[in-house]
């Protein structure tokens, strides 16, 4: 699987970093979310 990046560059408040499985991150900014692979 290639990474995918969130393509949204603003950074608010809302936006959260949360563990997956310990190999990765959940994205979530507002409705949008995406997953951040190591």
């Amino acid at each position: 699987m290639k990474p995918l990046l969130c393509k949204l560059s603003i950074h608010t408040p809302f936006t959260q970093f949360i563990e997956l499985f310990g190999k990765g991150l959940i994205y979530f900014d507002c409705d949008r979310c995406d997953y951040l692979w190591f």
